[in-house]
């Protein structure tokens, strides 16, 4: 609901500013989360906390454009998108860590989970203020050289417009945004369900706290070395359909092992495969996006309108993998494999669809009068 305002905000204001102070909100609101005595508090800072929190891949992703060519923003994004899984992976133990802190100074162990998650972030927030550039030319540590180097470098890649209505309306009125909402959405309603159906999967191996939580680690790091070196291949062959259509396939497959599996060790064995497609889309989509738009405003907004489309494939992944399905799942998994097939198109239509518009159309003939030209 707040990416398009926040990455408009961002555009009007400066990254470090805003990515400061959005950053500084979030963590702020996590650390109130660990004080709430009621439901209606907990719902009431979930939405703030989700509001500060929304503007802040948008405009990560935004910024990298602001640095980097159309030809190396892939892998940069892709390094920023590891944090991302690395921080799934790592949450479950996290959670089981903080699990022996309860009852430590009065307070529960979800509490403290709040706590060390809200301060460092509201630290990483203030420091933002004053240590991030908010353009290569205002920069501290290069120098001028450098950022003239650069400047050429991105020269025609960003036309910088200023933020008005008939510059933003051109990213809801682009038809590109709408395409790469629906890869992000597509896309996005596995990784949201991947967490709940691979607990479900190591739950049957037998396997419970701490040694289920490092059992979800090895797939988030497989899909992790996938995803960056896609991500390479694309910057260094400015093909971006194909690497992705490769994950989906592998991914596509893993989720139909997953629905007609009985070994719970296949089962774990396909959630390798299934992981990797759907991480792998997101940063070269974001990429593929930036290419496409070059108008800097429009940019911005379209690079929310896409994120906000992708958060809605969350609400969703949320009615699957349910008890009612349970042991097998075969619904959820086929839905899965669906949605990838979808993304797997969308892609491969918009690298036809840009490739024939880029070939040189045949001259039209000359037409016959009287048997003669």
């Amino acid at each position: 609901m707040t990416e398009v305002p926040a990455n408009l905000a961002l555009r009007q204001t400066s990254p470090s500013r805003w990515i400061g102070f959005i950053v500084t909100l979030w963590g702020t609101f996590c650390c109130c989360v660990a004080a709430v005595q009621n439901a209606a508090g907990l719902l009431s800072l979930r939405f703030f906390l989700g509001c500060a929190e929304a503007g802040f891949l948008p405009g990560v992703v935004y910024y990298m454009t602001l640095w980097y060519h159309q030809r190396e923003i892939s892998m940069r994004i892709s390094m920023f998108y590891v944090s991302i899984v690395l921080a799934g992976a790592l949450g479950g133990v996290l959670s089981y860590a903080v699990s022996f802190m309860d009852g430590i100074r009065g307070l529960s162990a979800w509490r403290w989970l709040f706590l060390i998650e809200g301060l460092p972030t509201v630290m990483v927030g203030i420091a933002i203020f004053f240590v991030l550039p908010d353009s290569p030319q205002q920069s501290r540590w290069l120098s001028s050289s450098d950022k003239t180097r650069i400047e050429q470098h991105l020269q025609g890649t960003l036309e910088p417009t200023d933020v008005n209505l008939t510059s933003t309306w051109g990213a809801w009125t682009n038809g590109y945004t709408y395409v790469h909402a629906l890869i992000m959405l597509s896309a996005g309603l596995p990784v949201y369900s991947i967490s709940f159906l691979m607990s479900t999967v190591i739950r049957d191996l037998g396997y419970s706290n701490l040694s289920a939580q490092l059992l979800t680690i090895p797939p988030f790091l497989v899909a992790a070395v996938f995803m960056v070196t896609s991500s390479y291949t694309v910057d260094r062959t400015s093909n971006r359909a194909y690497p992705i259509a490769l994950g989906l396939v592998i991914s596509i497959t893993g989720f139909i092992l997953l629905a007609t599996l009985d070994s719970s060790t296949g089962k774990y064995i396909s959630l390798f495969l299934a992981t990797v497609g759907p991480y792998n889309v997101s940063p070269i989509n974001y990429a593929w996006l930036a290419s496409n738009i070059t108008s800097r405003s429009q940019r911005a907004v379209a690079i929310a309108i896409v994120t906000a489309v992708a958060n809605i494939s969350g609400v969703l992944a949320g009615q699957m993998y349910r008890q009612s399905e349970a042991p097998n799942y075969v619904a959820s998994h086929i839905g899965n494999a669906v949605s990838l097939a979808v993304c797997l198109v969308t892609c491969l239509g918009l690298q036809y669809h840009q490739r024939h518009r880029s070939l040189p159309q045949p001259a039209a003939k000359p037409a016959v009068v009287n048997g003669t030209h």
